[in-house]
């Protein structure tokens, strides 16, 4: 990812000042998480471990839900085994029939063991689920997308200091008075 020039820098509105733009914001964004433990009915827990609010603009609000879908995608099948009972051949059919039969699906051993290699290959692949478009295409973004995304983010925080930079060079002797800062 190639950085900013000072042109570049010029051309776009100064990070400092977007964030008052109407069309831009702020989003705030809630984190909690709950322990639980146990199945079916014997579920118990429900306190809350873990808490945060993020103060995202709009960016940071889309890369932190892609973020929540992927995560989300890749646990749901554990995780699934919460309401089944304990014993392997339960959870391991409750599997097989979720992610892989399903209620009109008819299937051969054969063929379910197909399928289930043809998961483990595509999984191997390193594509993540983050939803569907409007006609309900399955969108997938790579593991470098999502390196991209943080590299993205990145490249915005070193934009927003070289702004911070250029204002306070502009205004230096203002911003060291005002900060109690010797020249």
């Amino acid at each position: 990812m190639s950085r900013n020039t000072k042109k570049d820098q010029k051309e776009k509105k100064s990070l400092i000042t977007q964030i008052d733009d109407d069309e831009c914001g702020v989003y705030e964004i809630f984190i909690k998480s709950r322990y639980y433990k146990g199945t079916g009915e014997n579920i118990t827990g429900g306190d809350q471990i873990k808490s945060g609010v993020i103060w995202a603009n709009s960016k940071g609000q889309e890369i932190i839900y892609k973020l929540f879908i992927i995560v989300k995608e890749e646990l749901s099948p554990i995780v699934s085994l919460m309401n089944t009972p304990k014993d392997i051949f339960t959870r391991t059919s409750h599997i097989l029939f979720t992610n892989f039969v399903g209620n009109e699906r008819k299937l051969k051993g054969s063929e379910l063991e197909q399928a289930i290699k043809d998961e483990i290959k595509e999984l191997k692949k390193n594509k993540f689920t983050i939803g569907m478009d409007e006609d309900f295409n399955i969108l997938e973004v790579s593991l470098e997308d999502i390196v991209n995304i943080f590299l993205t983010l990145r490249e915005q925080k070193i934009h927003f200091f070289e702004d911070i930079l250029a204002e306070y060079q502009k205004r230096r002797q203002e911003y060291n008075k005002d900060l109690f800062i010797d020249d």
